[in-house]
């Protein structure tokens, strides 16, 4: 609207926010109808406590008015705590280099139940492993330390005794555990191996989410080692799809008979 000041223009639109700089207000104008090269005319404008412009301009129609924040401004960021802890909950990410160790130290105080090798970030629905003795041992500078983002989730479990074992074996089940055990071990408690296991693809999950495979030398496997709380996958053999079945056998055994019986009474 023509006649408009940018104090009026800032009175109709409710005043300024608590973020706005009124030390940086900018008017964008379409100046094109000059016949000019120019297009934009930019007009810097700062307003004082009272909304006094430094400069009278009055608002001409298809005007732009811009406020910007606050110079160097970043939103709150925040992460958050659940698990065994003493008080679970929201809490704000301090500083641009924020870490999970500084988390930890500021604002975790872990119950007896808690798991600290258990920990993990999850961010993103991906579940990232915090190898929370060692960080807790070797401080800040640990090579497991690192920043934390807004949203992530700081998960704390509680201790586990038991290990899962799931997949191609004899029975699924669970094991009582209390100190590691190799994952072949595991597996013969609940029976062993099944003649669709594909014992070479074999992983452990551990609690704070990272995985271990197996590793093969020459005719060898090697199984990863198993913790109180691990889960012990053991995945089936693909199906061979160029071998043939007894019964396409007997398919075609009964297609060459014909084939040969129609010959003969040729």
């Amino acid at each position: 609207k023509d006649g408009l000041t940018i104090s009026d223009l800032v009175i109709m639109s409710g005043g300024l926010t608590a973020y706005a700089n009124p030390k940086d207000i900018r008017i964008f104008r379409n100046i094109s109808i000059d016949g000019n090269k120019e297009i934009t005319k930019e007009i810097n404008l700062e307003l004082d406590d009272n909304l006094i412009p430094n400069k009278n301009i009055l608002l001409v129609a298809d005007d732009i008015v811009t406020v910007n924040s606050s110079p160097f401004r970043r939103n709150n960021q925040f992460y958050s705590i659940n698990g065994e802890v003493a008080l679970p909950g929201l809490y704000s990410i301090k500083n641009q280099n924020y870490s999970v160790y500084e988390a930890i130290r500021d604002n975790i105080e872990f119950l007896e139940s808690a798991s600290t090798d258990g920990i993990s970030i999850l961010r993103d629905s991906i579940q990232i492993p915090v190898y929370g003795n060692k960080l807790l041992s070797q401080g800040s500078s640990s090579k497991f330390n690192f920043e934390l983002v807004s949203g992530d989730v700081i998960n704390v479990p509680a201790k586990n005794k038991t290990a899962l074992i799931s997949g191609a074996v004899q029975q699924e089940g669970i094991i009582n555990i209390d100190r590691p055990i190799s994952a072949k071990s595991a597996i013969d408690y609940v029976g062993g191996f099944t003649q669709k296991s594909f014992k070479r693809g074999v992983y452990v999950e551990y609690q704070n989410g990272l995985r271990k495979v197996t590793k093969s030398f020459l005719f060898f496997n090697f199984y990863p080692r198993v913790y109180p709380g691990s889960i012990i996958v053991v995945p089936e053999k693909e199906e061979n799809k160029t071998k043939t079945t007894v019964g396409e056998i007997v398919g075609y055994t009964t297609s060459l008979v014909s084939i040969i019986a129609l010959l003969k009474s040729l």
